[in-house]
C-alpha cells in the first residue's frame, strides 16, 4: 500500500504500485535523502524500483577539501545512505557549483537516464537559492514539458522536491506524505550518513522538526512534503484525426 498523501481538501493514496519504475534527479548529494528519504524507502520497501540520478558528486561542498577528494568522499557517503534506502545512485559527474540549464551536455544526459528508465514518475528540485537546483529544475521541466507535448506514451508525472530551508504550506498547493515510524528511523539512518556535511551545517535536528510540522499540517506525527508540477505554459491543441 502506498503512503497515505494529504492535500488541501482530502486525504488519497499515491498511486504507486510494485514494480513502477521512479527517478529523482539532484544536484548533489544528499540532495535526495534530506527531503525525501523516507518517501524513497517506503517506495523500495514496497517493490518499486528507484534510481536517484546525481547530476554533481558534491566537488566544491567540503571547504578546504580538493574538488577530486571531495568527490570521493561526498559519493562515497551518497552510496552508503543509497544502501540503507534501498535505491540505485547514478553519478553524471558535472561540477558542482557551476550547473547550467544552458548547457546542452545536461540536457542530454537528462534525456538519456528518463529514456532509458523510461520512469512512471520523477521527483527534482523545487527552485530555490541555489542556482544548480534551479538549473536542474529547469532542465527537467523542459523534458517534462516535451514529453506531455507529444503525448508520448513514456511522459511520467513530476513531482518537486523542497529542501529543508524551504519552507511550503497548503498555500503553495503542497502534498504530504506520511510518514510512519520504520520509514521515520530509516531516513535518520541515511541522514547520518553524510558527516563532510552535517559538520558544516547539522541539518537533521531542522529537518525533523520540518517533518513534525508537516505533519502537524497533514493530520499525523510526521510528513514529507512535496508540490505536483505543473507546465507553466499552455500545450498544443492535439491534431484532429486526418489533418494535415
Amino acid at each position: 500500500m502506498s503512503p497515505m498523501m494529504q492535500g488541501p481538501d482530502e486525504g488519497l493514496f499515491l498511486p504507486w504500485h510494485p514494480g513502477q519504475r521512479v527517478l529523482f534527479v539532484v544536484a548533489h548529494p544528499d540532495d535526495l535523502a534530506i527531503p525525501a528519504g523516507a518517501m524513497v524507502a517506503a517506495m523500495t520497501r514496497g517493490g518499486i524500483l528507484v534510481q536517484g540520478l546525481f547530476v554533481t558528486s558534491g566537488q566544491a561542498g567540503i571547504p578546504g577539501v580538493d574538488p577530486d577528494e571531495a568527490k570521493r568522499i561526498r559519493e562515497r557517503e551518497e552510496r552508503h545512505a543509497a544502501e540503507i534506502l534501498g535505491h540505485d545512485p547514478l553519478f553524471l559527474g558535472f561540477m558542482d557549483g557551476r550547473v547550467s540549464a544552458q548547457d546542452s551536455a545536461l540536457e542530454d544526459a537528462l534525456r538519456a537516464a528518463v529514456a532509458r528508465l523510461r520512469p512512471d514518475f520523477v521527483f527534482t528540485h523545487r527552485p530555490d537559492l541555489h542556482n544548480d537546483h534551479v538549473s536542474v529544475w529547469r532542465v527537467m521541466e523542459k523534458i517534462a514539458f516535451d514529453a506531455m507535448q507529444s503525448r508520448e506514451r513514456s511522459a511520467f508525472r513530476m513531482f518537486l522536491l523542497p529542501q529543508f530551508y524551504d519552507p511550503i504550506s497548503w498555500r503553495d498547493g503542497a502534498l504530504f506524505i506520511a510518514v510512519d515510524a520504520t520509514t521515520l528511523a530509516i531516513k535518520r539512518r541515511a541522514l547520518a550518513c553524510y558527516p563532510s556535511q552535517l559538520a558544516i551545517n547539522d541539518f537533521i535536528p531542522v529537518e525533523l522538526s520540518r517533518m513534525i510540522v508537516h505533519g502537524y499540517l497533514a493530520g499525523t506525527t510526521h510528513a514529507e512534503a512535496l508540490l505536483p508540477w505543473r507546465p507553466r505554459y499552455p500545450l498544443r491543441p492535439r491534431p484532429q484525426s486526418g489533418s494535415e
